[in-house]
């Protein structure tokens, strides 16, 4: 995978020449992006790129159920990719950033997106160094979910570090046997050099930033 998230409140329309140098193929934008809608999607998809869309439990500071937030997600889903003609749905990859440490959350909330978007791709997120309270029903959820990738950030919340990949696989590969290499991936910041052969998502605060 090579994608990456576009925050708002920067320019909305893609750096073509840009991703084109990373080898960029899927453009996650946030949910609440006013910029951010089916057309624009759409546009997308029509210069090749893979569309996706993220959401933030934060942003509803966890005030909400898991099964109540993947309802929020759901209409998401549904607002950006409506259903066509042939009452199919276009494709949109989906990020959820769950970054609370809860593991009874997290795991019904995976649960509940699976329940609701069979055969959807989608990427869980969360803080670096995270592993050790992961379950072991939460690692098979991943593991034998084939649409399901588990991103580790590889930052800071205020972006001040960067954590080593291969300290984050270590981890991610540790607790109840771990997570397998082929479900893992990683989010990288931008304000360190990328790495020739990243996999996984880039953070992408503004287009300056991206070499």
């Amino acid at each position: 995978m090579k994608a990456a998230l576009v925050l708002k409140g920067g320019a909305k329309w893609p750096d073509g020449n840009k991703l084109a140098r990373q080898g960029v193929t899927r453009l996650y934008y946030e949910a609440n992006d006013p910029q951010v809608d089916a057309a624009f999607m759409a546009q997308l998809r029509s210069w090749g790129y893979e569309a996706g869309m993220m959401r933030d439990p934060g942003w509803n500071n966890y005030n909400v159920t898991p099964e109540d937030w993947i309802e929020m997600v759901n209409a998401d889903i549904t607002r950006l990719a409506p259903k066509g003609a042939d009452g199919k749905r276009p494709q949109l990859a989906v990020m959820l950033d769950i970054e609370r440490h809860d593991e009874d959350w997290v795991y019904r909330a995976l649960k509940e997106f699976d329940r609701t978007n069979s055969g959807r791709n989608y990427v869980w997120t969360m803080e670096y160094h995270q592993a050790g309270w992961f379950s072991q029903r939460l690692v098979d959820h991943i593991n034998n979910d084939p649409q399901c990738v588990a991103m580790p950030q590889l930052y800071y919340g205020d972006m001040s570090n960067c954590v080593d990949s291969h300290a984050s696989a270590r981890d991610m590969a540790t607790p109840h046997g771990g997570i397998n290499d082929a479900r893992l991936a990683f989010f990288y910041s931008l304000r360190v050099p990328i790495p020739h052969d990243w996999s996984g998502a880039l953070y992408l605060e503004n287009w300056s930033l991206l070499p």
